[in-house]
């Protein structure tokens, strides 16, 4: 009996990509505690890994925090482009929110003929990068510098940050899904995130395609929440569908 279950909850997964634990405890009436010893022979099957609080057959998530110097090195070219696209959206004049993260940094070069914007950042490598553009009034918002990210982190970013008002947010992202929208593996820099969200106008998210149906350790806001993906690729068709309903507009750099 135990051996057939372990096949259809396996066949349940495949089929669905990305479940929680709970689902699978509802739909095959079993406990957690059943659940949680099945969950070994669950992973011995290579296309399936464990996520928080589920599992999935997408890529596995990021885990652990990676050194920025280790991300700033992967799809740099997707990265670069997708920056020139987001660029494009800025106009002159806007107080725009530019997130950490290694794609939002290639902002700094993209907005360098911008005139007259105001740049809210916890990015200490978008700061050094944009030194020298003096048409750029950057204010950096405070807090605890994480050297992993080469950011400011923590609850002092994000109150800072409720006190402007923004026109447009450029965030990064761990990755997203349709099961557990956008996520982050730094709980420090969520805080950042949301009051982002928030305050602003319009929120643009950029991710090249190595972040698509990927899950991390924080969901910092939902597909509603999103006005804009600034991508180097077209998703998967259903995660297309679950962007386009929830009115993300999606846009492919160049």
């Amino acid at each position: 009996m135990r051996t057939r279950r372990i096949q259809e909850i396996e066949q349940y997964i495949l089929e669905h990509q990305t479940v929680t634990l709970d689902q699978i405890c509802e739909e095959f009436h079993i406990s957690m505690s059943t659940l949680r010893r099945d969950l070994g022979d669950l992973l011995q099957n290579n296309s399936i890994h464990k996520i928080y609080g589920g599992v999935t057959t997408q890529q596995p998530p990021r885990r652990e925090l990676i050194p920025f110097g280790e991300r700033h090195i992967v799809n740099p070219d997707s990265k670069r482009r997708i920056a020139v696209r987001a660029a494009a959206l800025v106009h002159d004049g806007d107080v725009i929110f530019v997130d950490s993260g290694t794609t939002t940094l290639y902002l700094a070069d993209a907005l360098a003929e911008k005139q007259d914007i105001t740049v809210l950042t916890n990015n200490l490598a978008f700061i050094c990068r944009a030194m020298d553009f003096e048409s750029m009034r950057i204010i950096s918002l405070s807090g605890t510098l994480n050297r992993k990210t080469y950011s400011f982190t923590g609850p002092a970013t994000a109150r800072v940050l409720e006190n402007y008002n923004v026109s447009k947010a450029f965030l990064a992202t761990t990755g997203f899904s349709s099961r557990n929208g956008v996520t982050n593996s730094s709980p420090s820099e969520s805080d950042a995130k949301r009051a982002a969200v928030s305050r602003s106008e319009t929120v643009c998210l950029l991710a090249d395609h190595s972040k698509f149906g990927s899950a991390s350790l924080v969901t910092f806001c939902g597909f509603g929440d999103i006005d804009i993906l600034v991508t180097d690729q077209t998703p998967p068709q259903e995660l297309v569908s679950t962007l386009t309903g929830a009115g993300v507009r999606i846009l492919l750099a160049d």
